[in-house]
């Protein structure tokens, strides 16, 4: 019906500095890309509302700085996360290491046991400096059982699917709670809402 509330979810992004959680909001939010964003101090959030089917949602999604003397800041902000999604940069095997090491860890800790996790591999764009496989990223995911995408902030691709993913997800989680028979879902075209990999540019 019309005048139904929309469904309220958080999103937290976190991962390391300068591997685009910035950008990857921004894209969502505002679909809009800079090569010069400035570094987030503590914590920045946007707000986007959408429909899928017939519901309506709006996202509040936290965008936390990366460097490791904010993290006492950005730990208060995985309270009442929905979702997290941890990023790392495919062509800085750094980024992917402190996010196996470092950042997956810290949400477990500081999250509930419910909570939807994400993991993307940002700048697919930049393909020939790779650094990490696909196939090691997914596997990653599928062994913490959580779900891998890999996305460019800069192309646009896979953005979307990343949040109208998780928004899914998060819904049919709702439904299980409350108990309701809605088996279907909201069936997105285009995104696999299973554990495992989306790929980049196929």
């Amino acid at each position: 019906m019309n005048d139904k509330r929309p469904h309220n979810y958080k999103i937290v992004i976190v991962g390391k500095s300068a591997v685009g959680k910035s950008s990857i909001m921004i894209k969502f939010t505002d679909d809009r890309f800079t090569e010069n964003y400035l570094t987030t101090i503590g914590v920045d959030f946007k707000f986007r509302s959408f429909k899928l089917k017939e519901e309506s949602f709006k996202l509040q999604i936290w965008d936390t700085a990366g460097q490791e003397k904010y993290q006492t800041i950005t730990k208060t902000f995985y309270k009442g996360a929905h979702a997290v999604i941890i990023v790392f940069d495919i062509t800085s095997r750094i980024s992917f290491e402190e996010m196996t090491n470092m950042w997956f860890r810290e949400v477990e800790s500081n999250c509930d046991k419910d909570v939807q996790i994400a993991i993307v591999g940002n700048k697919c764009d930049m393909e020939s400096q790779r650094e990490v496989s696909h196939e090691e990223a997914n596997n990653f995911a599928i062994k913490n059982n959580s779900t891998y995408f890999e996305a460019s902030a800069k192309s646009g691709t896979n953005i979307e699917q990343i949040f109208f993913g998780l928004t899914e997800i998060i819904y049919a989680k709702e439904n299980l709670q409350l108990g309701t028979n809605e088996d279907e879902g909201l069936n997105l075209q285009n995104n696999e809402n299973k554990q495992g990999s989306k790929g980049c540019c196929a």
